[in-house]
């Protein structure tokens, strides 16, 4: 069944409608929340004191812009966990300035501490869970938000991972500490996948270490994703239901004596999202997924704590490209995780332990393929800090096992990998840092990190880091070999900070072999980002220049010169609490091997995306309504073509115009 363009209209003008409100009076306030060491806060609850309904909360910055449905003077509550709750009188509308004071007391009580990374000296990056909702070019799903920030450079619009150049399979991606290598949902025979198994209701803290990752996790070439599961327990039980074209979904969320229990589980259906947007997704035949988790977390007494995960997912889909094969995919995979901590004065004790198995099932071209995936990972590490040194050392365990099995031919792939590492941090007057590590594995190799950070004030930061002799082995998709990659990363970044101004620059120089084969990689990165009261705005600038670069079509290692890849990004805040963003990409494009097997560079690629929101009231429950426009210019982006036996050449696109809408709805 077809749906004409005036249903299209018809369900947007009803979700514009729906979200509508009418008000009389209202006030706009703006400002910045900093903890007594003067370090922006995120994620501060701001809110109205006789309506709690009206309220925000700060960004990565600290920051906050709000919106009161009510004339001054007015009386706002700005708390967080682990902090004293502060209540602000208002008679004049000017930037607020606040410090939150910690609350030792209620630090113990209700949290469960998350691990300190002795490398945070390192350059991360940041992003809230509000930031991932609010990011059209995300889709709500983190890892696709991690895609969206200017670090990523990868070429396609997928949830794998690429960061400064390096290659997706290089990325790794761990969760409270273990590493997860099946992250992705509807993956396709080559290992790229459409989003991750990731919910983002449950995520705590998202760090993004795009260039030298800590040498804490392991042996890593090309990047780390950081996240760490919800850790705080409920003050009261409450519920939330999401509500959308492809999703709905429930979470619950009570406290339990001294701990916190969140279920959750979604189920994705296929129909509605398809029939709005058939002219568009015209490849994409159906696919659906369900998943269901349980996460727990407790304090033993005041130094033992403890939080367990699992999470379950059953997906498939079936996609056809025109003049092409159909492609079928089954799979179901369950996640586990413990992390049991000690905390004392000076050190802490942390034990993480993780199992992972999947079973996939493809098909592609007539061929049938299964894969079965086993992974466990343990780590203990103990974390002291002294006055003006930290040090962490610790011993990794790292099992991955793979079944590849086609045509009745079966392939089995092991990787075991057990790592020690010891890491100081030294902080030294006039704002000098330096940090220094090493690590040893069982095949005897040696690597070693560096980061020397020089914070001139309280605006102005650079950092020289190094990382040498990282080795990685990366099963490949295809035949189940091991791809060894040895890696020597060099940086310099410089970051400017002030209330409402950001700006980072990044060079960097990366010598890799792959199997052997060098390639050398020079790279820069810009970023700026500007908040002008309810308006922001950034762009970023991204340029890689390989020698030698490697291809291998088997672990879908391409490594493209890109001369210009820029992305941009608007945020405005509407009145009646709408909000208003814009993600925009623009770059050249990426290379393919035509019908005589000779490289070619692909159009430019060029896309905006539109996602708008708003906050209001259902009952006495507060709900947010959202609706995006992907590609909303409608573009036609090449990522390659199909060559028929008469030598005709069939463009395969990337997404054209697609909507998509929903609500979240909170229950207390």
């Amino acid at each position: 069944m077809n749906l004409s363009c005036t249903t299209k209209r018809f369900l947007i003008s009803t979700f514009i409608a729906f979200c509508w409100i009418n008000v009389n009076a209202q006030t706009d306030l703006q400002g910045i929340v900093r903890d007594q060491e003067n370090s922006p806060l995120p994620g501060v609850n701001i809110f109205l004191h006789s309506d709690p309904l009206q309220g925000t909360t700060s960004n990565e910055d600290g920051q906050f812009s709000i919106t009161i449905q009510k004339e001054l003077p007015l009386t706002l509550v700005f708390s967080m966990i682990g902090y004293q709750k502060q209540t602000i009188n208002i008679n004049e509308n000017e930037l607020l300035r606040v410090v939150m004071v910690e609350s030792v007391s209620q630090m113990e009580e209700i949290v469960i501490k998350a691990e300190k990374m002795a490398a945070d000296e390192l350059q991360h990056i940041s992003i809230e869970r509000m930031g991932i909702y609010k990011n059209p070019a995300a889709k709500a799903d983190p890892l696709l938000a991690v895609n969206a920030h200017p670090s990523a450079t990868n070429l396609d619009e997928s949830a794998n991972v690429t960061l400064r150049g390096s290659l997706p399979a290089e990325t790794a991606i761990f969760l409270d500490g273990v590493p997860i290598y099946d992250a992705i949902r509807y993956e396709q025979v080559n290992g790229v996948g459409t989003f991750s198994i990731f919910n983002t209701a449950i995520i705590d803290d998202l760090k993004v270490f795009p260039g030298i990752s800590p040498i804490e996790y392991g042996n890593h070439t090309g990047g780390l994703v950081a996240i760490n599961t919800n850790s705080t327990v409920p003050e009261i039980n409450n519920s939330e239901v999401i509500l959308s074209l492809a999703n709905v979904g429930f979470t619950h969320r009570r406290k339990l004596r001294k701990g916190g229990l969140m279920l959750f589980s979604n189920y994705q259906p296929s129909d509605l999202f398809l029939k709005l947007n058939e002219e568009s997704l015209q490849s994409l035949e159906d696919f659906h997924s369900w998943d269901a988790g349980v996460h727990y977390g407790t304090r033993i007494n005041e130094r033992w704590q403890v939080k367990a995960f699992n999470y379950t997912n059953l997906e498939g889909y079936r996609f056809n490209e025109p003049f092409g094969p159909e492609f079928k995919q089954e799979k179901q995979r369950n996640l586990s995780i413990l992390n049991l901590a000690r905390h004392g004065e000076a050190h802490s004790l942390h034990w993480n332990q993780g199992l992972s198995l999947s079973q996939q099932r493809l098909n592609f071209e007539g061929n049938e393929i299964n894969i079965d995936r086993r992974s466990y990972f343990s780590s203990i590490n103990m974390l002291t800090n002294r006055n003006n040194n930290d040090m962490k050392m610790g011993v990794n365990l790292d099992y991955r096992d793979q079944k590849y099995i086609q045509n009745m031919q079966s392939f089995d792939s092991k990787i075991l990998d057990v790592q020690f590492f010891v890491f100081r941090q030294f902080r030294f007057g006039n704002g000098w840092n330096l940090g220094a590590g090493t690590s040893l594995n069982t095949a005897g190799n040696f690597g070693s990190n560096l980061i020397v950070n020089k914070k001139i004030n309280q605006h102005h930061n650079f950092r020289l880091s190094y990382s040498g002799n990282q080795k990685e082995y990366l099963p490949d998709q295809y035949f189940n070999q091991k791809y060894h990659v040895n890696a020597n990363q060099y940086s310099l970044e410089y970051n400017m900070q002030y209330e409402q101004m950001r700006q980072d620059v990044a060079l960097y120089f990366n010598q890799k072999n792959y199997n052997g084969e060098r390639t050398d990689l020079l790279g820069f990165e810009w970023f700026f980002q500007q908040n002008i009261q309810k308006i922001s705005y950034q762009i970023g600038y991204s340029l890689l220049q390989y020698t030698n670069p490697y291809e291998q079509d088997a672990l879908a290692l391409v490594l493209t010169d890109l001369d210009y890849f820029v992305r941009g990004g608007l945020s405005l805040e509407l009145p009646f609490q709408f909000t208003w963003n814009l993600n925009s990409i623009y770059r050249q494009g990426g290379m393919f091997n035509n019908q005589d097997n000779q490289s070619e560079r692909l159009p430019d690629y060029f896309i905006i995306d539109l996602n708008l929101s708003k906050m209001m009231l259902l009952g006495d429950f507060p709900l947010i309504a959202f609706a995006s426009c992907n590609n909303v210019l409608d573009r036609q982006n090449i990522r390659g073509y199909h060559y028929l036996p008469n030598g005709v050449s069939i463009p395969q696109e990337f997404s054209r115009r697609t909507f998509y809408l929903g609500v979240n709805l909170l229950l207390n």
